[in-house]
């Protein structure tokens, strides 16, 4: 084993541990001293929390709930949200030591002045929509329909999408009051005629796809397979995958049109060369980069949870990131797990 930044070792699976500005021991994993932290996300977005105490972290931190190892002590946090900056303390005496990032929309009265909102994403891409009215909100939101509380009463939004800022009002009377975000092929006149188009991403990575034709888009595609609305034309399109710039064009006349993004493994033939597959599981609770360099060079940006990646077979050297900053290098080959996780 080995004593870097980050602390090495491979059993039935390969451990990955991201340090957070300290070298890491053996026994890091086991400190007695730390304890499980639940931080209870439920502005509606992803925030940046800064964590001040016996030791200093800086997390992404999910909606929902995330886990987070940390020292035990008293501590200051800060974390933008909800149009500015929210602050507080709190004391981590054992594990399991709730943190609650409240709802964007606490009434100022103390009554419940609050009901629930809709906004339906049409655009195909996330957005940061910005809500100005009886109280502020600065939301992250992902393609398709998001549920919030907001307070009534009357909002001017904004957001940046299809290509430039968007803006407009909308007022809240009742609940489940529908904002709707439209594609970004759509017109209030009617005047553009969009279809339905299948993307179908083989690369194994997120990737940032470029439309350029009688409207432009501009889409983060996961994965697999995704739907899009978009205006009937002729369009050149780019996207960065499997280590370059990729480019093409296509005609899009009618709904169902498929672009399929190959495969990186995939010779000029059309044939699929040897492929590998990996597991990486991530239990930092945010997303890390991961670097390969071998046959084919790679990235991958990877949320929490367990990631299947499938790559052209060989040896590889990884790079990977994460845990604010963190990172270390090693070795990867076919079979391998890689878990990652943040030890303070």
């Amino acid at each position: 084993m080995k004593y870097t930044r980050l602390f090495l070792a491979f059993t039935l699976f390969t451990l990955l541990f991201f340090t957070m500005g300290s070298p890491l021991s053996a026994r890091a994993a086991e400190d007695p001293n730390t304890v499980l932290l639940k931080i209870d996300n439920k502005t509606g977005q992803a925030v940046y929390l800064n964590l001040k105490g016996p030791k200093s972290y800086y997390q992404t931190v999910a909606p929902g709930i995330t886990k987070l190892d940390i020292e035990k002590g008293k501590y200051s946090y800060t974390y933008y949200a909800c149009g500015g900056y929210q602050k507080g303390t709190i004391e981590v005496k054992k594990t399991n030591t709730k943190l609650i990032l409240p709802s964007c929309a606490p009434s100022k009265f103390g009554k419940s002045g609050t009901v629930k909102f809709k906004v339906n994403n049409k655009t195909g891409q996330a957005v940061y929509l910005n809500l100005e009215g009886p109280m502020n909100y600065y939301l992250s939101l992902g393609p398709g329909v998001t549920r919030l509380e907001v307070e009534k009463g009357k909002y001017k939004y904004t957001y940046y999408a299809c290509e430039g800022y968007q803006n407009g009002s909308n007022e809240v009377k009742k609940a489940n009051t529908t904002l709707t975000l439209p594609s970004c092929g759509a017109n209030t006149s009617g005047k553009f005629k969009t279809v339905r188009i299948r993307i179908d991403n083989k690369t194994s990575a997120a990737v940032y796809l470029n439309l350029k034709g009688p409207t432009n888009y501009y889409h983060s595609l996961a994965p697999g397979v995704t739907k899009l609305d978009v205006e009937k034309g002729k369009y050149s399109y780019t996207y960065y995958a499997c280590g370059a710039y990729q480019n093409g064009k296509i005609e899009v006349k009618k709904t169902n049109t498929k672009l399929v993004l190959p495969c990186c493994g995939c010779s000029s033939s059309g044939k699929n060369k040897k492929m590998m597959k990996f597991t990486v599981i991530n239990d930092t609770g945010g997303y890390i980069t991961l670097k390969l360099t071998g046959p084919q060079d790679y990235s991958f940006s990877l949320p929490r949870g367990r990631t299947v990646l499938e790559v052209i077979k060989g040896k590889y050297k990884y790079t990977a990131w994460g845990c604010g900053g963190s990172s270390d290098s090693g070795n990867i080959r076919s079979g391998n797990k890689l878990r990652f996780i943040c030890v303070p």
